[in-house]
């Protein structure tokens, strides 16, 4: 774990910077997203979270419209199914390798399309922990070759595990000005800190690529 002063970093990117950044992510973005995707919603509500996802994390394009809209379907509505099915039948020892991949057979059906980065985010907003996202930048900052979810977890396990130390020294040195005390109080969360390492792979990753 390469250091800059005192300061806990991950591959050079400080951690406490990471925790900022998710922080204000969580309450700009994510909090809602989260929210409306919940299973207790409204189908509407429901895809609407989907379609803001979608943009968001710059997937929409992946799947193509001939799959639901111009089959008489919802923009994304097949997608939002596929989710469904998942996330119901999820257990406790359900492993996110597990999850992602029924994602991704699923949504492979559907759309005719290999999109595990895609099941990886959307997966994430409709449950969270024990899924962690899967995307270029953190392949870069892991050194892992891209293909396996499988292969990509465990070595993101491996690394999380190793600075999860670091993590918690960096919250405990973050600002939070100008945040709510709920998102203070989220951060000691361990879906929280899993998103922390998230978002240093990506800022890791961005500046390897």
């Amino acid at each position: 774990m390469a250091q800059q002063g005192n300061t806990p970093s991950f591959a050079g990117e400080p951690l406490h910077l990471s925790v900022r950044h998710y922080a204000e992510q969580w309450e700009g973005f994510d909090r809602e997203a989260w929210s409306d995707l919940s299973a207790g919603n409204s189908e509407d509500r429901q895809l609407d979270a989907v379609s803001r996802i979608m943009g968001k994390y710059r997937v929409a394009r992946s799947l193509k419209r001939e799959h639901d809209i111009d089959a008489g379907l919802r923009r994304f509505g097949p997608l939002l199914e596929a989710v469904s099915e998942v996330r119901e039948g999820a257990t406790e020892t359900s492993t996110a390798p597990q999850l992602v991949h029924r994602l991704f057979l699923a949504v492979r059906e559907r759309y005719a399309v290999q999109a595990v980065s895609l099941c990886s985010k959307v997966l994430w907003f409709a449950m969270r922990s024990p899924v962690v996202i899967y995307d270029d930048n953190a392949l870069q900052a892991l050194r892992v070759a891209p293909g396996s979810y499988g292969t990509f977890y465990s070595e993101w396990q491996r690394q999380y595990t190793r600075i999860h130390a670091s993590i918690d020294e960096a919250l405990a040195v973050t600002s939070f000005k100008g945040l709510s005390v709920e998102t203070k109080a989220l951060a000691q969360e361990e879906w929280f800190k899993e998103r922390v390492f998230d978002i240093a792979c990506w800022r890791a990753g961005d500046r390897l690529r």
